[in-house]
């Protein structure tokens, strides 16, 4: 149990440098938990520590969303750095700074080679460089990282901008180097410059930041003082009101992603964030969206935890044509709202000014549907206030483990983080946050095609550009930006929800899909049938996603509940 315990600590302090380790974290939890794991409460601390250092790192990386998805990279048509032997990184460093393993095969000609001694392609300052890698070596195994820049070939002048990790000493691959995809543009520049009011010299500085030069570069290059050009940094920093160079990169990274999405013609939303805002008598807000027909038939939907409170085309058009307008709560588990209560109270606070909410509306009662992890929200609501929901849509519902019997099998990708979260509830903020930062690499498909791996249905619907893009928006407007509250919503998946399961005063009606492969059409007919849910389904073609992939279907049966 001990060497268990000890290794998924340290697999967890390995996640933080590589999200996409979380898969080999998983399959050591399902070994523990077969092999009779103890309550798991000694691993609090430290997954509470590593969830703290992943907020911390994060900010070496861009958040400018771009890659922000679930769907593997495509081929790239022959490109020598496409294929992936290294994980994530671009390449591996043996103890001597020779390279020792490359992101695709050796080419012939200027590029960078196994076997080279990584310090002739350096660019910048190579003895300070060379001194930070030593020390990197020098620090425990997944104990640091620096930011360098690097020639991947003679042809690649300019170099590019990586942060190097240590790894777990296992002799030729010491050190990943890990690309930062992120580059200085003629063409945003100027505009960034322009919108925060920058001088001509503070602009060419942030350039030289964004290009990972140092602030001795730029004094060099510009014939001035170290001390000048640091104070000066310090001025620009001051003037954009932040503090350190990771986020000016950070900064730049957003600005360049809204720049390029406004140069193509995209448009981020046909709403923008906190489009609608309401304040309730005791004082507190709600933001919330609007959808559908302008003026129909009131719903109030709780939304799930990949789309956020945002809809895809499709599920707005669905609503429209059914003379339906949605009302849709921003949720707890995405705003992180109520973080002082516990995961029970959270969700009746909530609920009580969901009530506050439909009164300021002017709205008597209405349908409700939800999805997701908004799950125990609506149960919560139809069984405190039965007099306030004409009837409940349940569209993909998340059932806690407490209502799946033992003896039943649950999706591996599923069971795992939910059972060792029930025995280590700080587990959920360490495992959210590298499913974030895995989508924000544009590498999510590491979870996201082994929970799905049985069914296409699912798989195919995240990578449809509409759902993506609609991801994607829900990522950029998340109040928490490393998506950290979304570990409440994950502990509501290990509660007991009897309480909010014992009145039978509203109709709930099951929309379950016969590829439904985080909770099978079994386990939802056990729970309906004990539960007196009437159960719709299983159908044929329709997985966990039915809010995407049959919007007509959940809004005809609101429309039903709300005739009746």
């Amino acid at each position: 149990m001990a060497g268990n315990t000890d290794e998924m600590i340290r697999q967890a302090y390995q996640i933080v440098a590589e999200p996409s380790r979380l898969a080999e974290l998983q399959v050591r939890i399902e070994r523990a938990l077969d092999t009779g794991f103890g309550d798991g409460k000694e691993l609090d601390a430290h997954f509470a520590q590593a969830g703290i250092l992943f907020d911390a790192i994060s900010d070496l990386e861009p958040s400018d969303f771009n890659k922000f998805g679930v769907e593997p990279p495509q081929e790239s048509g022959g490109n020598p750095w496409a294929s992936n032997p290294v994980g994530d990184a671009v390449l591996c460093l043996d103890n001597t700074l020779h390279v020792s393993a490359i992101d695709g095969p050796d080419q012939d000609g200027d590029t960078i080679q196994i076997g080279d001694d990584f310090r002739t392609w350096l660019a910048g300052d190579l003895k300070e460089t060379e001194r930070a890698l030593r020390n990197l070596l020098r620090s425990p195994p997944n104990g640091g990282s620096i930011i360098l820049r690097f020639h991947l070939g003679d042809s690649d002048t300019r170099g590019t901008l990586a942060v190097a990790t240590r790894q777990s000493g296992n002799g030729d691959r010491e050190i990943r180097i890990h690309r930062i995809a992120l580059a200085w543009s003629d063409a945003v520049g100027p505009e960034f410059a322009q919108n925060l009011d920058l001088t001509q010299a503070e602009t060419e500085l942030v350039r030289f930041i964004v290009e990972g030069r140092t602030v001795n570069e730029f004094a060099q290059a510009r014939g001035r003082a170290v001390g000048t050009a640091r104070n000066q940094l310090k001025s620009v920093l001051r003037k954009l009101a932040i503090g350190s160079q990771s986020e000016l990169v950070s900064l730049y990274a957003g600005f360049a992603s809204s720049f390029a999405l406004h140069k193509a013609g995209i448009a981020r939303s046909k709403q923008r964030a906190f489009g609608h805002g309401i304040t309730l008598p005791d004082g507190s807000d709600i933001l919330y969206e609007r959808y559908g027909k302008a003026g129909g038939r009131p719903v109030l939907m709780l939304h799930g935890a990949l789309e956020g409170p945002f809809l895809p085309p499709r599920t707005e058009n669905a609503a429209a044509n059914s003379g339906l307008e949605l009302l849709v709560p921003w949720m707890p588990f995405y705003t992180g709202a109520y973080a002082d209560l516990n995961a029970t109270a959270r969700v009746e606070a909530f609920v009580a000014n969901l009530i506050a909410f439909l009164d300021a509306m002017g709205i008597e009662d209405c349908p409700v549907v939800a999805c997701g992890l908004s799950t125990a929200y609506a149960l919560a609501l139809v069984d405190q206030f039965p007099g306030r929901a004409k009837g409940l849509v349940l569209a993909g519902m998340a059932l806690p483990i407490t209502e799946i019997a033992q003896d039943t099998p649950i999706n591996p990708a599923w069971r795992a983080p939910m059972l060792l979260g029930q025995r280590s509830p700080r587990f959920f903020e360490l495992f959210v946050r590298a499913v974030f930062r895995l989508a924000m690499r544009g590498q999510a498909h590491h979870y996201v095609d082994r929970l799905f791996q049985d069914s296409e249905v699912d798989l195919g619907i995240l990578r449809q550009p509409d759902i993506a893009m609609t991801m994607r928006r829900s990522a950029e407007n998340r109040p928490d930006r490393f998506g950290a509250a979304m570990a409440h919503g994950f502990t509501l998946m290990t509660l007991d929800w009897s309480r909010w399961l014992s009145s039978r005063e509203v109709p709930i009606r099951l929309v379950v899909g016969e590829e439904d492969v985080v909770t099978t059409p079994e386990q939802m007919l056990a729970f309906a049938r004990r539960r007196q849910v009437d159960l719709i389904g299983p159908i044929a073609g329709l997985g966990g996603f039915s809010l995407f992939q049959r919007p007509e279907l959940i809004f005809a049966e609101a429309r039903a509940l709300d005739d009746r």
